[in-house]
């Protein structure tokens, strides 16, 4: 069922160290957790651990120093046994999305009620010290979780052991519900969690869990609302070679999308919805500039399935758009409320249509199946590269942003000749040019960038605007087709809208002199 592993020698493999801990953790239904539990694959592979219930609790200053600094100290109590742990770190900013941490464990006996620092090694433990201060060390976190564990060992040799989690989270009063496979590498390579992952993709949809059950009852201690997350700068070193900077840009626009999965499609928010079409744009266009020297097979049926994936969720963009730009700011005309709110409501019905047709994809065995592979793509270095990718650079960027830059100004040089469509394009030039600078920016400096960046934002907003009310005119002819009573609500709303297409279209002429008349910073 896993994928068949590229390097059978283990070729790569980074020395798996005693107190390290490896996971991958990935959340399910209920539904999907019982059907993974009767997969051919576990009853010809694995191996039956055993069952067992957990109770830990954790614990943490009253200001939760140790969560805010990385780590998590708990006491778990099985059976008559109480095992101390210290958990330290989180590496989830190298190409992977494991949950790669550090940890410390220890025997105590069963009726203690407090975690015992001597136990800790020296350094650990007057760091942790240092770090508490004389605060007291209180019980802040509670979870209670009946786990099932199965060893799998790979036809390449690796121990995975697999873990079948049930159960909650409670702090502050509040309860979050657990419901997770956890994949725990204990020999071999990290790859063939991804791989056996994969397989589990093949049965049921699953979704990559970003916080451990720590990090959820810390969320519910601070009441932490959840947000719609921003793409940040990618951050580049100069020594870097092209090859590694396409590695660390692609894992950052992994990070964004798994980011806004919760935001987007657990909590409903419109921004959610936003930021995580906006990774994909940003990952589309990433397999786009570097394609000449990096890519291969791989890279293109990602960059399709990327493709897919920000259609499947474009229309609720586009009606979150509509319903909150468009047809909010239109005051019915008198005698036109009726048609208006009968025009808000049917709006409303396709809008939610979209926000399910948009869940259903995320939610899918094929969306699934599409992170696991990127993932393993990154982690592997599952590319094919040309000798150039070992450039440096600042080097390939100053191509790639060349190139960017000439594709923009060959069709901006007719920008008073521009029809519709080729407005539209001009647009999505614009945007590529713009996430091509938020890729290599760091190369080159703020300061040094900014001008010119403010530029090319002021443009890239009046068009995008003059794009949201192309889409509101096609939303309102699909509303009106089939509706003759709603034809008055719908003219009102495109008259209105009328003078304010006109007003930016004035601003993109001249926003566009602002724009070429900067020079290009990456250029000296």
């Amino acid at each position: 069922m896993p994928l068949e592993r590229q390097n059978d020698d283990h070729t790569g493999c980074a020395a798996i160290m005693i107190d390290r801990e490896i996971e991958l953790k990935l959340q399910c239904t209920p539904e999907a957790m019982e059907r993974l539990r009767g997969a051919p694959y576990l009853r010809e592979n694995g191996m039956a651990v055993g069952r067992k219930r957990m109770r830990s609790v954790y614990f943490d200053t009253d200001d939760l120093r140790l969560g805010a600094n990385g780590f998590a100290l708990r006491l778990r109590f099985t059976g008559d046994k109480c095992i101390q742990t210290l958990k330290a770190g989180n590496d989830q900013t190298a190409t992977s999305v494991f949950h790669d941490t550090q940890e410390f464990e220890s025997l105590l006996p069963c009726r203690v009620d407090e975690p015992d620092l001597e136990l800790l090694p020296p350094p650990v433990r007057e760091k942790l010290r240092k770090l508490i201060d004389g605060e007291k060390l209180l019980p802040r976190i509670e979870s209670d979780i009946d786990r099932e564990t199965i060893d799998l060992r790979s036809e390449g040799g690796d121990l995975v052991e697999l873990a079948f989690d049930a159960g909650s989270v409670k702090a502050n009063g509040s309860k979050a519900d657990i419901c997770e496979v956890e994949l725990e590498l204990k020999e071999g390579c990290p790859e063939e969690l991804y791989r056996i992952a994969l397989g589990f993709a093949d049965i049921v949809p699953m979704r990559i869990a970003r916080m451990s059950k720590a990090e959820r009852g810390f969320a519910l201690l601070q009441g932490t609302a959840t947000a719609a997350v921003k793409a940040e700068q990618t951050d580049l070193d100069k020594s870097l070679s092209a090859q590694e900077a396409y590695e660390l840009i692609l894992r950052d626009c992994l990070l964004h999308l798994l980011a806004n999965e919760g935001p987007a499609f657990d909590a409903r928010l419109p921004e959610g919805l936003h930021q995580l079409r906006v990774s994909l744009r940003r990952m589309r266009s990433a397999f786009t500039v570097f394609r000449k020297e990096i890519g291969g097979e791989t890279a293109e049926i990602l960059s399709a399935e990327a493709k897919w994936l920000g259609n499947a969720v474009g229309r609720a963009r586009d009606f979150d758009v509509f319903a909150h730009d468009i047809l909010e700011p239109v005051t019915p005309a008198e005698g036109e409320e009726e048609a208006f709110a009968v025009l808000k409501r049917k709006v409303e019905e396709e809008r939610a249509r979209a926000w399910s047709a948009a869940g259903k994809a995320i939610h899918s065995q094929r969306y699934s199946r599409f992170v696991l592979q990127l993932a393993l793509f990154l982690s592997e270095r599952g590319w094919r590269a040309k000798s150039s990718a070992g450039d440096p650079v600042t080097d390939f960027a100053v191509r790639a942003l060349d190139k960017r830059q000439a594709s923009v100004e060959r069709l901006g040089s007719r920008m008073n000749e521009l029809d519709e469509e080729e407005r539209h394009e001009l647009r999505k030039r614009l945007k590529k040019l713009r996430y091509t600078l938020s890729f290599f920016q760091s190369l080159f400096g703020r300061k040094k960038a900014k001008p010119y960046l403010k530029d090319l934002s002021r443009l890239q907003d009046a068009f995008g605007a003059l794009n949201d009310l192309a889409t509101a005119r096609a939303i309102l002819g699909e509303l009106a087709k089939d509706d003759a009573a709603l034809q008055p609500a719908v003219a009102h709303v495109a008259e209105f809208h009328l003078a304010r297409a006109e007003r930016e279209w004035e601003s993109v002429r001249s926003l566009w002199a602002d724009f070429t008349a900067r020079p290009a910073f990456w250029r000296g």
